[in-house]
């Protein structure tokens, strides 16, 4: 994670304070805890990843989780399963560089840090970090195996991802700290019967 987007974190506990790093100078935080200013609870940073998310799985949200973090499922979300949930959406593939260009119309001029909601595996973020005009680019996602995924990703092609394990519709962000947020796998599904035009 940039050490210049921690700022933009707030503690999903108590929704009020601002998550500290341990003292340190680089320009990237890799590991060691974030601690919370205002109700001092701790949360692990581990490769670069901020992990906020919920220690537990919800009872109405196990089967899904249980999916979503296994490491098969999000190696073959990629390849395999994105693809086929794109096709039934709309009937025809919906290509990546598509599904960036049509976040990028979206967003317009960005005064702020993008947020990619449900980033997955990053795939969405990597397309959008080679526009260099773009503001820091920023991954949430609940899953932990679609995170190691990204990050995977990441390194094989060298583009440095900052990413954030939470939940949504709650995010731990401060009030107006974003300039734009994307749930594109979303925006995929229901535009691929329309676009392109």
């Amino acid at each position: 994670m940039r050490r210049s987007l921690i700022p933009l974190l707030r503690c999903p506990l108590c929704r009020r304070g601002a998550l500290i790093p341990e003292a340190t100078e680089s320009r990237r935080i890799e590991f060691g805890p974030l601690t919370c200013e205002a109700c001092h609870h701790g949360f692990p940073v581990a490769e670069g990843v901020v992990d906020l998310g919920p220690r537990d799985v919800a009872p109405h949200h196990a089967l899904a989780r249980r999916a979503f973090e296994s490491t098969a499922f999000a190696r073959s979300w990629r390849r395999v399963v994105r693809p086929a949930l794109l096709a039934l959406g709309g009937g025809r593939g919906f290509g990546l560089e598509d599904e960036a260009a049509l976040v990028r119309g979206l967003l317009n001029e960005p005064q702020g840090p993008i947020l990619d909601v449900g980033c997955g595996t990053g795939a969405l973020l990597r397309a959008l970090s080679r526009r260099t005009e773009l503001p820091p680019l920023i991954g949430l996602d609940v899953s932990r195996a679609m995170l190691e995924e990204a990050l995977n990703y990441s390194r094989e092609e060298g583009v440095p991802l900052s990413l954030v394990r939470a939940e949504a519709p709650a995010l731990p962000f401060h009030d107006g700290a974003l300039g734009g947020v994307a749930g594109a796998a979303m925006v995929g599904v229901r535009m691929a019967d329309r676009w392109p035009p």
